[in-house]
């Protein structure tokens, strides 16, 4: 019996699910006895433009994920410089795992930012600069034993992968 009640809970959730995105697509063209016209061209160019307005908010909205890191850290608190190599840490695994192309990260980053007020923008650009100054000294013998004591382990980066991810960043926000 919960057997059934479970399989008819499921095909419930799935009935409204695919109801709900509902919106089935106009007839167009010969089919539906339409002459397309300029108007018609007119009509995908907007939705072109919705199109890409749609991806840059996909695009700002995965960045500000990759970017939580960046905005979070604590500047000149107690343990700043070892909180920093975690956050330079956290935000390279996600930069790494997001799979976002560099000029997507870019784009993504810039609308981010903008996004921000100014008092924001100052904090996010003050965040992101002690973040982008920090991470070389990472890859000395005197940065080891920072990285040793901020308790994060091995390092998930490169050096030359964070030049890459931090050269965007700060490009995107225009800080370089």
């Amino acid at each position: 019996m919960r057997k059934k009640k479970l399989f008819a809970a499921m095909a419930l959730a799935l009935a409204f699910s695919v109801s709900a995105c509902g919106s089935v697509p106009a007839e167009t063209g010969k089919d539906a006895g339409e002459t397309v016209t300029a108007e018609g061209s007119g009509a995908a160019a907007t939705d072109g433009k919705e199109t890409a307005e749609k991806d840059a908010a996909d695009l700002q909205k995965q960045a500000a994920a990759v970017l939580e890191p960046v905005e979070s850290a604590e500047i000149g608190t107690a343990g700043s410089s070892l909180k920093a190599v975690e956050s330079v840490n956290d935000f390279m695994k996600l930069y790494k795992e997001s799979g976002l192309s560099e000029e997507d990260f870019k784009t993504g980053a810039a609308a981010y930012y903008k996004g921000l007020s100014a008092d924001a923008q100052e904090e996010f650009t003050e965040q992101a600069t002690m973040l982008n100054n920090s991470y070389p000294s990472y890859f000395t013998t005197d940065g080891a034993s920072l990285v040793e004591d901020s308790g994060v382990g091995e390092l998930g980066f490169t050096k030359e992968e964070a030049d890459q991810a931090f050269g965007l960043l700060m490009e995107a926000i225009g800080a370089k």
